[in-house]
């Protein structure tokens, strides 16, 4: 194997591992702001207002159904605010339908992130978990692969 295909399997790898990289801090920085807000956000009542489904097909050409709950609240400055929250279809907790309450806490410099505190809520650290833990891997991975090309791993 020549030179020129070492270093392109070095940069290969070290581009594998800044993008796991920027998929932790991606994932941490949603959970520091999920953290932020849930400690000392200011509370609001969201009313759900819509609800709908989307289709898409994965990459094996499966059809995922998704639930998008457009949430509203006012904050305590007198803005009113929309986000959404995106769930399956077939997702037993966290659903809203319209016209429902759902407790939220918000941060007043970005009540547009606003976080639920409702049941089902906890959906969303998990998703976060695993995002990290992916990043991890694909970091990993790019690092030891860079490792490998420049002798320094086994």
């Amino acid at each position: 194997m020549d030179h020129s295909t070492d270093w392109i399997n070095v940069v290969f790898g070290l581009l594998f591992a800044s993008g796991g990289a920027a998929i932790v801090i991606f994932y941490m920085r949603l959970y520091w702001f999920r953290r932020a807000a849930l400690a000392r956000g200011l509370m609001a009542e969201a009313r759900c207002v819509q609800t709908f489904e989307t289709e898409e097909r994965d990459s094996d050409g499966d059809k995922i159904r998704k639930l998008h709950m457009i949430l509203a609240f006012r904050t305590r400055d007198g803005a009113n605010v929309r986000l959404e929250r995106i769930v399956s279809v077939h997702a037993t907790t966290g659903v809203h339908f319209v016209g429902d309450v759902v407790p939220v806490r918000y941060l007043p410099e970005h009540p547009e992130r606003a976080t639920v505190t409702a049941p089902g809520a906890g959906q969303e650290s998990c998703v976060m978990g695993c995002g990290v833990v992916i990043g991890l891997l694909l970091a990993c991975a790019g690092l030891f692969g860079a490792a490998v090309q420049f002798g320094f791993a086994p």
